[in-house]
């Protein structure tokens, strides 16, 4: 029923449950004996390993990291297209969470073990259009305001892997300047302003015109 050769595997069908099965343990490609360890273990189903019962998070200010896992994790076909990085090779788990005002988000991940992806799509559960995919480790910066207040979907999946995991995942909320709770801002000129920036925002000139050049003049005009 399965012939694996990796350091560990993740084993899913519910069609043998209850069932006694042997395991065949032999050297890889060597008639030689040697010693090897060996466990078993059982974990329950990821909550949220289909997407209409994604995890819904909240963006902070800071980064309060959760700790999830992709344990027994199974793949919906055609639920949506597949990440485009990190080898998919399915068992994701989901999350949602609204995009902040001004469409400026952080996704920081941490890897307890595995090494986790993850593809942002928006829409509905079997009706998604993907906007991102990203294996970067740690922090990925989105800036995506037309989609400020909008419900998107993050599908998490271990890179190249069926095997199941566990990750520790926080959103955050970033200013113009990539500061994680920043107060800078875009001012009526389009230029990044305020917090750590050091600039000062636009203002008027005599005609009303942001970051204008007029001015009143010693006659008045």
């Amino acid at each position: 029923i399965l012939c694996e050769s990796d350091n560990e595997i993740t084993f899913d069908d519910p069609g043998i449950g209850g069932e006694t099965i042997f395991v065949r343990a032999y050297r890889f490609n060597s008639r030689q004996g040697s010693d090897f360890e060996l466990c078993l273990v059982t974990n329950e189903q990821a909550a949220n390993d289909n997407c209409s019962d994604a995890i819904g998070l909240s963006v902070g200010e800071t980064c309060n990291f959760q700790v999830f896992n992709s344990f027994n994790a199974t793949e919906e076909i055609g639920i949506a297209d597949d990440p485009t990085c990190g080898q998919y090779q399915g068992k994701d788990v989901w999350f949602n969470f609204e995009v902040p005002a001004n469409g400026r988000f952080a996704v920081q991940n941490q890897n307890v073990s595995g090494d986790f992806g993850y593809g942002l799509y928006t829409g509905t559960c079997g009706s998604f259009s993907s906007q991102s995919c990203s294996d970067s480790p740690n922090q990925t910066i989105f800036d995506l305001p037309e989609l400020a207040g909008q419900t998107v979907y993050l599908r998490v999946y271990n890179r190249n892997s069926t095997i199941g995991g566990e990750f520790e995942l926080c959103i955050v909320e970033i200013d113009c300047f990539d500061a994680i709770g920043g107060n800078a801002f875009i001012d009526e000129c389009g230029i990044c302003v305020g917090g750590g920036t050091g600039l000062e925002a636009c203002v008027q000139d005599c005609n009303g015109d942001f970051g204008g050049t007029a001015f009143i003049d010693n006659c008045g005009t």
